[in-house]
């Protein structure tokens, strides 16, 4: 499968991975799996999505703004603040990534788009991670 969620321990941040291809289909079962897996208030909300294997993300618009819509929804039920690291390689899927980071932070969750799985995970742990100086997203 192009996309798994898992749990780190002992934080509690929800990772999904993705490899290869990812296609709207792959994408649209991994947000389902997402929202069944992190709705238990044990879980932190701050995921780390590492998209640093993917080799091409083909995916709609439509698939795009239906994640965020889908988000935005989640977390609305979900008090607390909702952080989201990815880690992106290749311009294309970086691009992306970018995009979407543009479009959730519009519902209200933090985002943040790195080349680097330390710098990512780093920021997503900080406590004050508003304007995080060494994020991909202010040396762009």
């Amino acid at each position: 499968m192009p996309v798994q969620w898992s749990v780190c321990e002992p934080d509690g941040i929800l990772e999904v991975r993705g490899h290869g291809v990812v296609t709207d289909e792959e994408y649209y079962r991994a947000h389902t799996e997402f929202f069944a897996v992190s709705s238990s208030p044990k879980l932190s909300r701050r995921v780390l999505a590492d998209w640093s294997e993917v080799t091409e993300l083909v995916l709609s618009t439509e698939a795009i703004r239906t994640s965020v819509q889908m988000t935005g929804e989640f977390v609305r039920q979900l008090p607390g603040e909702h952080r989201v690291a990815l880690v992106a390689r290749g311009p294309a899927v970086f691009g992306l990534c970018r995009m979407w980071q543009m479009l959730i932070e519009q519902v209200g969750v933090e985002a943040s788009v790195f080349s680097d799985r330390a710098d990512a995970l780093r920021w997503l742990l900080a406590e004050h991670v508003h304007g995080a100086a060494g994020s991909d997203r202010e040396r762009i």
